[in-house]
């Protein structure tokens, strides 16, 4: 989810505070997605694992 915030100021350091609160947000939530793709694929990985370990079983 992008946040887009556009925010006029009549003076610079207001401008430069809002732009990094807004960069800030927008690093989060890259972090976040960085984040939800990891868990996903090791996920993925515990269940190739988990298929794996039941093969070797039943051939067994």
């Amino acid at each position: 989810m992008m946040i887009f915030c556009f925010v006029l100021f009549e003076n610079s350091t207001y401008m430069q505070t809002s732009y990094r609160i807004i960069n800030t947000i927008i690093e989060q939530e890259k972090e976040k997605e960085k984040e939800k793709e990891k868990e996903k694929e090791q996920k993925e990985k515990k269940k190739k694992k988990k298929k794996k370990k039941k093969k070797k079983g039943t051939l067994i």
